[in-house]
């Protein structure tokens, strides 16, 4: 009978311990780590969504849930993440269930609490769920990229301080001369002007020290431009003098226009706020280049796979500049916002 009590006993006290020391062993069979995952870049894209899972003893004590809006500051988050930009009232979200930013929190927790992910929590057609409390938003995206996460290593310790950060240069102005189909014609062209505000902007995030995210991007607000039928972008060239030495060119918009007070108004034409969402809009294939979000593409890969741009007069080593594939055939302005974007990264996020 003492026997039995003393094993009994012994039995009692290891699960005490257990309990006040949190060694319980959990029933997810991953590394002790942080785990990330990041949705594919899309056409069309707004926010960009992505996880970060934290695995200890085999348990989930951590999820955050996040995303950023590819047009940076060109939109209504100003390049704040849209857990902050929710925060703060700019997101625009007005649910019964509250702001964006207390329901993505209330789902994290839940999965911490609960530890269920993945095909243990019903999520229906639409994307939501009616396993979690006073939570109206899709959800889907979430459990997908944590089931990514999971699929993936943890990410290595880097030496970069943890957090999300955008940075911008200083906004100027920027003039380009415009047409477009006057309205009820199909061979006349309304010409006008248009000054907007360019910069150049980066959005990083860094995870255990190491960076994740790198998109670079630029203000530019171009329009969709007509193409021909081979897919170059329609040019229009008036002659301004009969020697030919002076031309006046300017982009031709798809869609119509008419005249009213002086302004231009446009009918069926698209604009875009930054050159990453242009995308092919933007122009550069027309003269034989690769186009501008690609080029930049390239550079974030590059500096994703180095942690860091190497700089050496005015140019990022390793960057090829001669495939046309995989090369760099930006301005001079283009590069010198690229690497101002940087150096403020840098000199934010380094140790």
């Amino acid at each position: 009978m003492k026997k039995l009590f003393t094993i009994f006993s012994l039995v009692l006290l290891a699960l005490v311990l257990s309990a006040c020391t949190g060694k319980t062993k959990g029933k997810f069979d991953y590394k002790d780590g942080v785990y990330f995952a990041i949705q594919e870049r899309t056409e069309n894209q707004t926010y960009r969504y992505w996880v970060t899972v934290t695995i200890k003893d085999k348990k989930i004590t951590n999820v955050t849930w996040d995303a950023y809006h590819v047009d940076g500051a060109a939109v209504n988050c100003r390049g704040d993440s849209k857990m902050v930009c929710s925060e703060k009232g700019n997101y625009g979200m007005n649910a019964n269930n509250g702001e964006w930013y207390l329901q993505a929190k209330r789902v994290t927790d839940w999965i911490v609490a609960n530890q269920k992910i993945g095909n243990e929590i019903e999520i229906k057609d639409n994307g939501k769920t009616d396993a979690i409390a006073s939570v109206s938003i899709t959800v889907k995206e979430l459990f997908d990229l944590i089931d990514e996460a999971l699929e993936n290593e943890p990410v290595e310790k880097g030496d970069y301080k943890d957090g999300y950060y955008y940075v911008e240069t200083e906004l100027a102005d920027k003039t380009v001369k415009y047409a477009v189909l006057k309205e009820g014609t199909t061979d006349e062209y309304l010409v006008f002007e248009e000054t907007f505000k360019t910069s150049t902007m980066g959005t990083f995030l860094v995870v255990n020290g190491t960076i994740v995210l790198a998109d670079i991007n630029a203000r530019h607000d171009a329009y969709i431009y007509e193409t021909n039928t081979d897919g170059s972008f329609k040019k229009h060239t008036v002659v301004v003098d009969e020697e030919q030495n002076k031309r006046e060119s300017y982009n031709i918009i798809k869609g119509t226009g008419k005249l009213e007070n002086g302004k231009v108004t446009l009918t069926g034409a698209k604009k875009f706020v930054t050159k990453d969402s242009a995308g092919k809009w933007y122009g550069m294939s027309d003269t034989g280049k690769v186009e501008w979000n690609i080029q930049v593409q390239n550079i974030e890969k590059l500096l994703l796979e180095n942690q860091g741009l190497t700089i050496k007069d005015g140019k990022i080593e390793g960057l090829n500049t001669t495939d046309a594939n995989t090369g760099a055939t930006l301005s001079a302005s283009s590069m010198n916002g690229i690497l101002n974007v940087w150096n403020q990264f840098y000199n934010k996020a380094a140790k």
